[in-house]
């Protein structure tokens, strides 16, 4: 027997080991750490299968240094997932793989936990009479309340964040009061009913009652308005697993933009089982928070796209949030989908997916379309709320103040004068995108991309928002010496300043990634600071636009929808639709109606008037037709190849190897455009080239891929060449 181990390289293929002295090859070996010799150095793969044969000679098989665990890391299930990703976005086993287990484990580390230990209480506290220990040390009491409301374990730093020192926790544990935890305490089950589920309306219901009923595989498209309560079904159907025993998964774009989600699933569940994954946990918490997992210690997960492949021994559902939504798109490394891999996982798991969204991406409107998914329709705004009501701005011929308009700053007054807040949003961070000298054109240009520096003031200086790179403000033009340079366009920068001149005595909050770098803990208190409607007007980027319920906000401005209808990018008319009618949402969620103003200068587009006209779902219709008549996604199917070098001559002669090698291979069925530049053909320094493909058949396109992947060696290109290839690409660029 020998051991097929799955290796974290970029080949397309695992690799044959014997088995380490004295261990005996099978099959509960399948899905377990080993660390073996690979070229030069010890690297940890995953046993993928055992085999009784290989072509390769005996002398020339080596033997594996170790086995790392006692049982399976990557579960059977998950086992499966990541064959099935590797196929289909034509990815090495074993790097996908790596995408699926945190660093720590991908290195070596021991299945312990080796986060902070934590405490639990002992039977003698549960017995003890609080009031008797109050009065003597009310301090040791609060602390016990504290753990009987979390359910009886928490970490030291949970405590220590809580306000209760050391001290306290050391003269507990000799009072035998407590005992040392390292894991969650997973005898006592969570209080379904800390905080009361709130009650459904008819539709709510009948969408819980749709899902409930369903004991195996399917998806649901939760197509729900703005305000709609789809949280709250959320709730209910993880509720409904957990008292079955099984545990729910469920994604979100990103952590720090959804606060209010993580807060309602946590106080509803009461924390103590429900585990957070993101990339903003240290690695030891990333570690231990998966092990948990893993161990089946956890009842939900809440997580970004890589916490689709977190292992639950009994999951019983999948639900997306927000699934239109692009973060959910890997966009380095192994690209791939979380929200169609979930829904790969569901499919291997036999339960439920939920898709929610209030603007359904194409694909999904398509899968409902073709009865691939049930269609769940929330079409109204839960309790009294309204949807809000739309007017467009033309700004043709009209003088702006920094990009308001004279009617948004009367509607701005009006909304103020009621005692209301306003959301202002515009989607370009910094103070002005272009700084430019008016005497000779000069712009203020990266170095290192085919993009324009942005100035931002606090602090002052250029910044390239494709690559990073940063330079100091010059004081004059750098090609004719001209003093005075022009500032030209419109940041958040910009229009924070705007308003706070124009409006000296109104609070005024900013939230963009400048204002809440670095600090989950500041971007939280700016929210708390608006729910305590202590800020009148907000402003920022899209940032404001996901997941976040304003109740005081009554008036959302839209400063520029422009670049959505003039973008290359063909899904740009998609995407503009959606961030319109997600940041139009925040407006009229509470008491109050809700009113939304467009500032555009293409009042007359038939696509935003069909928009405002007719509604989301006439628009998709609409846009489905184009994109039929054009063969793009989700009419066809698209795959693109990036080839990537320092050097623009070595990238452009690598694109022509690599077009004449699929040449080769290409027929009828599969359209094959290029090589042509990137719409930013230099990016970080790297000039980029692309190849497209395209097929009405998806077995077509995938045929072709593997075709051009298993000749790859023959194409012989230097190292110093990168090629990545992008299966269902989310953008052009």
């Amino acid at each position: 027997m020998l051991l097929q181990v799955a290796v974290p390289v970029p080949m397309r293929m695992t690799f044959v080991y014997n088995p380490p002295s004295g261990c005996i090859p099978n099959l509960n070996l399948v899905g377990v750490r080993v660390r073996v010799p690979f070229g030069r150095r010890n690297v940890v793969g995953i046993v993928w299968g055992c085999t009784e044969e290989s072509n390769i000679l005996p002398k020339q098989i080596k033997t594996a240094a170790c086995v790392l665990d006692t049982h399976p890391i990557v579960t059977a299930p998950i086992q499966k997932l990541c064959q099935l990703v590797s196929e289909y976005y034509h990815y090495p086993i074993g790097e996908v793989i790596s995408c699926a287990l945190p660093r720590l484990l991908r290195s070596g580390k021991s299945t312990e936990l080796i986060g902070d230990k934590g405490v639990k209480m002992t039977v003698q506290a549960k017995n003890a009479d609080l009031c008797v220990i109050s009065r003597r040390a009310p301090r040791q009491a609060a602390l016990l309340e504290y753990l009987e409301a979390v359910g009886g374990w928490a970490s030291q730093q949970q405590l220590a964040k809580a306000g209760f020192s050391s001290g306290l926790r050391k003269a507990l544990l000799e009072k035998k009061y407590l005992e040392i935890s390292p894991a969650l305490n997973t005898s006592v089950k969570p209080d379904l009913d800390v905080k009361s589920p709130l009650d459904l309306s008819k539709s709510q219901a009948d969408a819980v009652q749709a899902v409930s009923n369903c004991n195996a595989f399917k998806s649901f498209l939760l197509d729900g308005v703005t305000g709609s309560g789809k949280t709250e079904v959320y709730l209910r159907l993880i509720a409904q697993v957990i008292q079955q025993g099984r545990q729910g998964l469920l994604l979100v774009p990103e952590i720090g933009l959804t606060p209010q989600m993580v807060q309602r699933v946590q106080s509803r569940f009461l924390g103590r089982r429900v585990i957070v994954l993101h990339s903003a946990l240290t690695d030891r918490e990333r570690h231990d928070s998966w092990l948990r997992a893993w161990r089946g210690e956890v009842d939900i997960v809440i997580g970004t796209r890589s916490a689709i492949f977190v292992p639950l021994q009994a999951l019983g559902i999948i639900i997306i949030d927000e699934e239109h939504d692009g973060a959910y798109s890997q966009l380095s490394g192994c690209r791939y989908s979380a929200r169609d891999v979930a829904v790969m996982r569901a499919k291997i798991e036999n339960i439920p997916i939920v898709l929610g969204s209030a603007t359904p991406s194409l694909e999904s409107w398509h899968n409902i379309k073709q009865k691939r998914y049930q269609h769940l329709r929330l079409p109204q705004r839960a309790g009294s709320a309204q949807l809000p009501t739309f007017h467009t701005i033309d700004l043709r011929g009209r003088k702006l103040l920094h990009g308001l308009s004279t009617e948004l700053l009367q509607a701005i007054d009006k909304h103020l004068s009621a005692g209301q807040q306003i959301l202002l949003f515009l989607n370009r961070r910094g103070f002005a995108p272009v700084l430019l000298c008016n005497n000779c054109g000069w712009q203020a240009k990266c170095q290192y991309c085919d993009a324009r520096m942005t100035l931002h003031c606090q602090p002052e200086r250029l910044y390239c928002h494709h690559c990073g790179a940063a330079q100091c403000v010059p004081k004059q033009c750098p090609a004719c010496s001209e003093m005075q340079l022009q500032q030209v366009g419109v940041g958040t920068e910009r229009l924070e300043q705007t308003l706070r001149q124009h409006y000296p005595d109104v609070p005024i909050t900013r939230i963009d990634r400048d204002t809440v770098r670095g600090s989950g803990r500041k971007f939280s208190e700016l929210l708390k600071n608006i729910h305590q409607n202590n800020s009148h007007i907000l402003c920022g980027t899209q940032m404001l636009a996901k997941g976040h319920h304003f109740p005081h906000v009554t008036m959302v401005g839209i400063l520029d929808v422009d670049y959505g209808l003039c973008s290359s990018d063909f899904r740009a008319l998609e995407h503009m639709s959606q961030l319109i009618l997600q940041v139009a949402g925040r407006a009229g969620r509470g008491e109050q109606s809700g009113e939304v103003y467009l500032q555009t200068r293409y009042i007359d587009h038939p696509m935003l008037q069909a928009l405002l006209r007719s509604g989301y779902h006439t628009l998709m219709d609409h846009l489905l037709v184009e994109r039929k008549q054009a063969q793009l996604p989700p009419l066809a199917y698209l795959a693109v190849w990036h080839i990537e070098s320092k050097v623009k001559q070595k990238s452009e002669a690598a694109a022509e190897v690599l077009a004449q090698h699929i040449a080769q291979y290409t027929n009828k069925q599969v359209n094959c455009i290029g090589p042509i530049p990137a719409v930013m053909m230099k990016r970080a320094n790297y000039y980029r080239m692309q190849l497209w493909l395209c097929s009405t058949q998806r077995s077509n396109l995938h045929q072709l891929l593997n075709q051009v992947l298993n000749n790859w060696p023959k194409l012989n290109l230097p190292s110093s060449v990168h090629c990545t290839l992008d299966v269902d690409p989310v953008t052009c660029n």
